[in-house]
C-alpha cells in the first residue's frame, strides 16, 4: 500500500497543478479588472476624493469582510509559512505587533497548503500610525523569516477597510 502511495503522489501533485492552472487562468482576467478598477478609484480618491456613487462601488469591492486579513501565498515547493508562529509587525518607531494566523479558518474542507498564509490583522490597525511605514515578519518552517516592508500608504487603505 505505500508503494501504491508513495506512486500515487507525483500524479496527485500533477493533478493538483494542473487544477490550481486552471483556477488561476480562469480568475485572471476577473482579477485584473477588480484590480485596476480598485487602482483607478483609489487614485481617484486620492487626486479628488470619492463621490458618493464610487464610495458605494468601493465598498462593493470590498464586502463581505467582516475580518481584515492579510492572506500571503508564496511558490509552491519553494514557501513553507509557520503557520504555528504568528506575523510579526514592526513600525519604523520600533513598536512591535502580532496578528494571529487564521490559516485553519481559509477552508474547512481542504487543508490550507503550506505556502498560503492567512493572517487577522484588524486587531492591530488600530494601533498603526497611518503615516509610518510597517515591516512584516513572516515566519518560515525553514531558513531565515522573511521581511516584507508595506508602505504608509497600504497602511492608509488597510485601516480605510477596516473602518467600514
Amino acid at each position: 500500500m505505500s508503494y501504491l502511495n508513495q506512486r500515487s503522489k507525483p500524479a496527485l501533485d500533477h493533478e493538483r497543478s494542473e487544477v490550481l492552472q486552471q483556477l488561476e487562468d480562469w480568475l485572471e482576467m476577473p482579477m485584473l479588472v477588480l484590480g485596476f478598477a480598485w487602482l483607478g478609484l483609489f487614485i481617484v480618491e486620492l487626486v479628488w476624493g470619492l463621490n458618493p456613487l464610487l464610495e458605494a462601488i468601493a465598498a462593493i469591492i470590498w464586502i463581505g469582510s467582516a475580518i481584515v486579513s492579510l492572506r500571503l501565498v508564496g511558490f509552491p515547493s519553494g514557501v513553507e509559512f509557520d503557520r504555528t508562529q504568528p506575523l510579526t509587525l514592526i513600525t519604523s518607531m520600533g513598536q512591535t505587533l502580532t496578528a494571529k494566523d487564521i490559516s485553519s479558518e481559509i477552508s474547512q474542507d481542504t487543508p490550507t497548503p503550506a505556502n498560503v498564509a492567512e493572517y487577522d490583522i484588524k486587531s492591530v490597525l488600530p494601533q498603526l500610525q497611518a503615516e509610518i511605514p510597517l515591516h512584516l515578519t513572516l515566519p518560515m518552517v525553514t531558513g531565515s523569516p522573511i521581511e516584507l516592508q508595506i508602505p504608509s500608504t497600504a497602511i492608509q487603505e488597510w485601516q480605510k477597510i477596516s473602518a467600514r
